[in-house]
């Protein structure tokens, strides 16, 4: 894609007067700086919930040795998956069976927001 994304930095590191243009599939309501957006994942657990097809399930996602990581969806361990990060940190993205994939954003060090295959699906975690 070639969005564009502008905005006015704050003193206290959020963006303000925010623009997006070159795409209509993006709407972005607020953000702020990441302090520590390469923390590490390896061994850490995250839990919360997301919607998937029809209902919204707990959700845990543990991160293992070897940029694989195990989602357990509504209590259903499924099998390990390759996950892999952007040059920035920020970006996840969880490698599916049958081509689904699962992406994610690290928001602060304690909060990882997401989607499965489409924005339709999203899911929020926090760090235990």
């Amino acid at each position: 894609s070639n969005a564009v994304i502008r905005g006015d930095m704050t003193d206290d590191d959020k963006l303000t007067n925010i623009s997006v243009s070159n795409t209509n599939a993006y709407k972005i309501n607020n953000a702020a700086l990441v302090l520590n957006p390469n923390l590490t994942l390896e061994g850490t657990a995250w839990k919360g919930s997301g919607f998937f097809a029809v209902a919204t399930y707990p959700l845990e996602v543990s991160f293992l040795p070897g940029n694989k990581v195990e989602l357990k969806i509504n209590s259903v361990t499924h099998p390990l998956r390759t996950y892999t990060r952007s040059s920035s940190g920020t970006g996840i993205r969880i490698a599916g069976p049958g081509g689904t994939q699962y992406f994610a954003t690290i928001i602060s060090g304690t909060e990882m927001n997401g989607s499965s295959g489409s924005s339709g699906n999203p899911w929020k975690t926090t760090k235990q």
